[in-house]
């Protein structure tokens, strides 16, 4: 995501794409980014994860920043599908 100016934020919110028993395609493991202008500042790391209802999550390192990013590194069913992300 990027913004129109910097921001900082100190939480997100993730729910993945839930269609049932056998198709959960909730991201397992990730980080959150924040571009400092020169590189991607790791801000949060989760492993383990299951979204599909819904979980909030603070950040472990917060800062001003104009670009955010989630890298997933695992998922169930290896197809993560994300409904909703939300900063805060």
């Amino acid at each position: 995501y990027q913004l129109p100016t910097a921001k900082v934020f100190t939480g997100y919110y993730i729910k993945s794409l839930y269609a049932g028993l056998y198709n959960n395609y909730s991201p397992t493991d990730w980080t959150i980014q924040g571009w400092d202008g020169a590189s991607w500042i790791i801000l949060d790391t989760q492993t383990g994860q299951d979204c599909k209802f819904g979980n909030s999550y603070m950040l472990a390192t917060t800062g001003s920043y104009i670009k955010y990013k989630i890298v997933i590194t695992a998922a169930q069913n290896n197809n993560p599908t994300i409904q909703t992300l939300m900063y805060s």
